[in-house]
């Protein structure tokens, strides 16, 4: 099969590093991909059209439904959708906005019903979340896990003994809950608290205070490998996630796991990590206590992470995506 994957050059880090991974994947099984980053680059040859950046909810460019060949989106969320306004924007600009978008994205949706042959998300949570808010088929909405590069995330060789802090890293959006995370941890007792490092964007407007430490430089891969190999505890209690990527490779480097115990979160997780309400500061803060203060219990989330961040890899997530790559050119041509 040859496959014209849309990689625009504002391509967002973390989509790109979904669409790399697959792309030297479906190479591997036989498939030619083919990258271009405009409507009017789109190779001639191309049987089939993937969209790999859809997220929040937008659909995919216009003109991309306009073409012969069939059209595959990956909608890795719907996050402004799904959760209340609140809980995504930070302020009340943001959120009229954020409203008047959400209803043009549906707009949308509804418009291209029949010019987009399947819909990938990542994860079964986000393929219920999809048919819930967007007017879509949900006969063309299809879950193929994303996975974790095990190459880049492991445990340390030399057994690390963990050190006294406890992880975060994400972008600093509401939906993160680094409020209540902060919150959690300034309520544990003063004595014995560790630190909490904060890996977050130089956007962000969080300031290092009270065993906070806010890290905005950019980190290289050994360096965020490290962090996640010798902390305490990765804690990550989303308010909601498409798939939460960071949770596996946090298990992936031998490190224990405190996260959301709804959304994909939980999907992600399994059994493998301490879950909590996310909206509790009380449910943090006492998980966060108990990996403290229990080196069994960490023991245990290590090994037991490892083993569930083994069951994700991108070799599986490609098998995945050509199942429904094959079907819907099938479909497409019948």
């Amino acid at each position: 099969m040859i496959i014209a994957i849309f990689t625009p050059n504002y391509l967002p880090e973390s989509f790109r590093l979904y669409a790399d991974n697959l792309a030297r994947e479906l190479r591997e099984l036989g498939c030619q991909v083919v990258p271009f980053s405009t409507a009017a680059k789109i190779p001639s040859e191309a049987q089939l059209l993937w969209d790999p950046r859809a997220g929040g909810g937008n659909p995919p460019i216009r003109d991309l439904c306009a073409q012969p060949a069939p059209l595959v989106v990956t909608l890795h969320g719907v996050a402004p959708l799904a959760i209340p306004l609140s809980d995504y924007f930070p302020t009340l600009k943001a959120r009229i906005k954020g409203f008047l978008d959400n209803r043009r994205k549906r707009t949308s949706w509804r418009k291209m019903n029949g010019h987009c042959a399947a819909i990938i998300t990542v994860s079964n949570y986000s393929k219920e979340t999809i048919i819930q808010h967007l007017t879509v088929h949900p006969n063309r909405v299809f879950a193929c896990h994303n996975a974790v590069d095990h190459r880049a995330f492991h445990p340390s060789a030399l057994g690390i003994r963990k050190k006294a802090y406890f992880f975060h890293i994400s972008n600093d959006e509401p939906r993160k809950n680094i409020d209540r995370l902060c919150t959690a941890y300034l309520q544990l007792p003063n004595q014995d608290r560790p630190k909490l490092l904060l890996k977050l964007p130089a956007s962000s407007s969080r300031i290092s205070h009270g065993g906070i430490q806010v890290i905005r430089d950019r980190l290289s891969d050994t360096a965020l490998l490290k962090l996640y190999q010798e902390a305490l505890a990765f804690v990550f209690p989303s308010l909601y996630e498409g798939f939460g990527l960071p949770i596996l490779e946090a298990m992936a480097s031998g490190c224990p796991v405190i996260t959301a115990n709804s959304n994909a979160c939980a999907e992600v997780a399994g059994e493998a990590a301490l879950t909590v309400e996310p909206h509790s500061i009380t449910a943090i803060r006492d998980a966060m206590q108990r990996v403290m203060d229990d080196n069994r219990q960490r023991e245990q989330m290590v090994e037991s992470g490892l083993r569930r961040a083994k069951e994700f890899s991108w070799a599986a997530s490609a098998r995945c995506h050509l199942e429904v790559f094959n079907n819907a050119l099938r479909a497409w041509n019948s």
